[in-house]
């Protein structure tokens, strides 16, 4: 019986922990894979809120998207993504800068 009225009034408040933001989860989840897919990529994306603008195609062969984000409007900022592929260092460099652009600029800490 020791403290019991003390622990009863703060138990609603001990164990609660914040819900991690899942657009941030989806973020570190990217970082850390070794060889992330155009899926990925467009998982990360689409849960940032960047939309895909049209269809293109690169070489005359191969079918890739562009990426786009209502807050980046400057064109370094576009990002092309080929179809089912693993995506070279780069475009993952892009594709996280991009992200961390988007999440500075709305004041979301990653």
């Amino acid at each position: 019986m020791k403290h019991s009225a003390f622990r009863s009034m703060l138990w609603p408040f001990r164990h609660r922990r914040p819900v991690p933001d899942p657009r941030v989860t989806e973020f570190h989840r990217l970082r850390v894979m070794t060889e992330p897919t155009t899926q990925d990529a467009e998982a990360l994306l689409s849960a940032w809120k960047f939309g895909a603008t049209g269809p293109i195609t690169l070489g005359f062969v191969r079918p890739a998207w562009i990426w786009r984000h209502s807050l980046l409007v400057e064109a370094d900022w576009v990002i092309v993504l080929e179809e089912g592929v693993v995506l070279h260092d780069r475009v993952i460099d892009k594709v996280v800068a991009a992200v961390m652009k988007v999440a500075e600029r709305s004041g979301i800490a990653l």
